[in-house]
């Protein structure tokens, strides 16, 4: 699969340039959509993931990884825009639910070490990826042997293990 030729610098950009719009929205509940159809999809696909180690890639400001955390998954958290970072961040220091937020993009996940999650979620975030196919080889650099990858958003949705 060829990268969409989107470069990434435009889709921070656009990340970075929305994030205050999109975090009052999605926090006020305006994401009708989300609330009421992919999000109550996406966490029974998705089942138990108490104690688990979970890396939410493309997390934007984090409300979803936020829900993930209070469920009991221990949350790592990656985006490429900057701007949807400093939202998830202050967000925890609001409310501290041990979540670890970093700017990363998805087809370079190396401030994160090999085989360190248990599963590797993404909500409608790799379709707006420049690099399907190099978002994966990282997915699956950092995930555990036996470990998920649930992507819910693009072709290869379903739980992978290696």
């Amino acid at each position: 699969m060829k990268p969409s030729g989107i470069p990434e610098q435009e889709v921070a950009r656009y990340g970075d340039e929305n994030a205050n719009v999109w975090a009052d929205h999605v926090r006020k509940g305006w994401d009708a959509y989300r609330e009421h159809f992919n999000n109550p999809a996406f966490f029974q696909f998705m089942g138990d993931l108490s104690g688990k180690t979970v890396l939410d890639v493309g997390c934007g400001e984090g409300y979803n990884t936020r829900l993930l955390a209070r469920s009991g998954a221990r949350m790592t958290a990656v985006d490429i825009s900057k701007r949807m970072i400093e939202l998830g961040r202050q967000e925890e220091q609001r409310e501290p639910l041990g979540i670890r937020y970093e700017v990363a993009s998805f087809p370079d996940l190396s401030i994160l070490d090999d085989l360190s999650f248990d599963v590797v979620a993404s909500s409608m975030a790799l379709m707006d990826g420049p690099d399907l196919e190099g978002a994966v080889k990282e997915v699956f650099r950092v995930l555990r042997p036996g470990g998920e990858f649930d992507p819910f958003d693009c072709p290869i949705r379903g739980v992978f293990s290696e």
